[in-house]
């Protein structure tokens, strides 16, 4: 089913963590600031785009933005905000996290169809390579790999947790906390999103 919210497709950005969860922790460097960050990039792009509209998570539920949100307290709102404002595709973005430095590259979850992942994996991937960046199992010892995840939606495929580097891992750090390296994520993350909903 096509949803549209002001005659536009519907787009949920959910940033993992908020509030006085913190997410992983390197140094300086704060996974829910990074993800908040990346999310107000992308969100940015997609309304200047006037394809679709765009909304966090916590803008749909009527929060404050970063407000303490227990993940599990998350997922049953969201569920249930999902059957009165029907979403056409639900974005959660996070970080990874190793003991190993050499760890490192785009892990993608899905909770329904491959193909789903599999085209924001692509779009996230080939975006990097032309700004000269590498995401594809770019660390030795890692290869990239889908994993299931609980599903926000009823009954919807187009829902992906997208964890674009490893905090853990200094080459993946600098560039998780750089603006050219959000940019060029949010920018890439978009056109996975084009992709997925002109399926």
């Amino acid at each position: 089913m096509i949803c549209m919210l002001n005659g536009k497709k519907l787009v949920v950005l959910d940033p993992a963590h908020g509030g006085s969860d913190l997410g992983a922790v390197v140094g300086v460097h704060k996974e829910s600031i990074i993800v908040r960050s990346i999310v107000r990039r992308l969100q940015d792009k997609l309304l200047a785009e006037r394809k679709l509209e765009a909304k966090t998570s916590f803008e749909l539920a009527g929060r404050v933005p970063n407000s303490e949100w227990p993940h599990s307290l998350r997922m049953r709102e969201l569920n249930e905000l999902s059957k009165s404002t029907p979403i056409d595709f639900f974005l959660r973005i996070g970080l990874n996290y190793s003991t190993s430095e050499v760890q490192g590259g785009l892990v993608i979850g899905y909770s329904g169809s491959l193909c789903t992942p599999v085209m924001m994996y692509d779009a996230l991937v080939f975006h990097a390579q032309a700004g000269g960046y590498s995401l594809a199992g770019n660390k030795t010892r890692f290869e990239y790999h889908f994993r299931q995840i609980s599903p926000v939606l009823s009954m919807l495929s187009r829902e992906v947790l997208v964890e674009p580097g490893f905090l853990s891992n200094p080459t993946d750090c600098k560039m998780l906390a750089s603006v050219e390296g959000q940019e060029m994520l949010a920018a890439g993350l978009a056109l996975g999103i084009y992709r997925v909903l002109e399926r």
